[in-house]
């Protein structure tokens, strides 16, 4: 009878919300979506970067269904996942998969010890290194952000100008190590006026550790896609990149492959930093190194990435291997589907619980909207 029910919910078409895109004015509060150019205050930076993007996230009409494992909500994926296999909002997902764009040929620990039978990953290389070490299946699948995009016909605007620089990241328990800012920057600046002006984008690791205000004597505009749990992330980074032509980093992050998909330039330029793991137990202590899978593809960016960025057949099969998008999207809805029944009766107790707790939670928001007017 429970097997049925859930079977049922897994095929059901209905979505328990009217699929739209906000409007800027909506997605970003405070008219954030008009400093983009001018970068956004202290202030703002942690407010976006709080949870819930500093509550805003709360009055808006998604609503989000309680978290069962974090590789399928983080960025976004989760409601990227729901709306591609035509699935409701308010439903838990159990699988389990990259939360980015994973380069490694290799599991983490915790990708391992995941419950889900199944593992779920775009870049081409990586499905079939998994396949020979994995006791879970792997489904080599479209980036869900790919689908997303595609979905809503989101473009590059027409008077997209500038660059917009992807600053390397820390994470919990990761930094970098001794790192030239000031040489970095000095090769930014001397880029050619058509590349002006340069945007810096900040992620919410950095912002919380409040490297956002070292960065202000430098004088650039800086924003960020605020806090990386919210359902609109995915939409809010495209509303960034959006507006400009270019852009880069010193290092090869997911954002290259989402920035040239979209039809921003990408390039690579300044030297790598060195990133030195001081706590992360899911990785090794001390300087971090990569395998031989990931090492091919950073070397491979290095070739295709170049300043100044050309268009080149290379680059596009490259960055399509990367994001899966040589696969057939059909084929690969439907193996997700009937891998997710198995997924959902083998998570049934748990999953009952988290719709409970979703709606629980969507009434106490809904109540605390109300009572604040």
């Amino acid at each position: 009878m429970l097997s049925r029910y859930l079977i049922s919910i897994v095929e059901m078409q209905q979505k328990s919300y009217n699929e739209s895109l906000l409007p800027d004015s909506l997605l970003w509060p405070k008219c954030l979506d008009s400093q983009i150019f001018t970068g956004f205050t202290d202030q703002d930076l942690e407010k976006i970067c709080d949870c819930e993007f500093g509550g805003y996230d709360k009055t808006l009409p998604y609503k989000s269904a309680a978290w069962m494992y974090w590789p399928a909500e983080l960025y976004s994926f989760g409601r990227c996942y729901r709306e591609w296999l035509g699935m409701p909002s308010w439903f838990p997902l159990p699988i389990y998969g990259d939360h980015g764009v994973a380069l490694a040929g290799e599991f983490s620990p915790h990708e391992v010890n995941s419950k889900p039978k199944v593992y779920l990953t775009w870049n081409e290389e990586r499905a079939e290194s998994l396949k020979k070490i994995a006791k879970k299946r792997i489904l080599h699948c479209p980036h869900p952000w790919i689908l997303f995009r595609r979905k809503y016909g989101l473009k590059k605007k027409s008077n997209a100008r500038g660059t917009l620089v992807f600053l390397s990241h820390t994470n919990d328990g990761i930094e970098i190590s001794d790192y030239s800012l000031d040489h970095y920057l000095e090769e930014l600046r001397s880029l050619p006026d058509s590349y002006k002006p340069l945007v810096f984008c900040i992620h919410r690791h950095d912002v919380d550790k409040k490297y956002h205000l070292k960065l202000r004597k430098y004088g650039f505009p800086l924003v960020s896609c605020g806090d990386t749990c919210s359902p609109y992330f995915v939409e809010r980074f495209y509303s960034i990149i959006s507006h400009f032509q270019y852009a880069t980093s010193n290092f090869l992050g997911s954002q290259l492959f989402y920035c040239e998909e979209f039809g921003v330039a990408y390039f690579l330029k300044g030297d790598e930093p060195v990133f030195i793991n001081y706590s992360d137990k899911e990785l090794p202590l001390g300087v971090l190194g990569r395998d031989d899978c990931a090492d091919n593809a950073h070397k491979k960016a290095d070739l295709l990435f170049t300043f100044p960025p050309v268009a080149s057949r290379d680059k596009a099969c490259y960055v399509s291997s990367i994001l899966g998008l040589t696969v057939n999207f059909e084929n690969a809805r439907n193996e997700l589907r009937k891998e997710l029944v198995n997924e959902y009766i083998s998570h049934s107790p748990a999953i009952l619980l988290l719709i409970f707790m979703t709606f629980l939670r969507h009434c106490i928001d809904m109540l605390k909207v109300f009572l604040n007017g």
